[in-house]
């Protein structure tokens, strides 16, 4: 699970910088909600990835940068869309 939380981290972080170029900000009607996805799956992952044997979270880093950098990626993406007017 935590190869999942990497996974949409990146690819939200990706979009967003694509999203960052300037008549390229309709990138942000996909980019905010995959940082949203990221911060769940994220959340999910820190709730309940563990391992079998010894009950010990796995993967906390992972999950938790995939919490906090996703929010940070969502609070980014949304200003961008607001500067653009919701379109550009």
């Amino acid at each position: 699970m935590a190869f999942s939380s990497l996974i949409l981290l990146l690819l939200s972080g990706v979009l967003a910088l694509f999203g960052m170029i300037p008549l390229l900000g309709w990138i942000n009607w996909v980019t905010i909600p995959m940082a949203l996805i990221t911060v769940v799956v994220g959340v999910m992952g820190l709730a309940t990835d563990k391992d079998p044997q010894t009950h010990r979270a796995r993967g906390r880093l992972a999950h938790l940068m995939a919490v906090v950098l996703g929010l940070a990626i969502g609070a980014v993406a949304t200003l961008r869309w607001m500067m653009g007017g919701g379109i550009l």
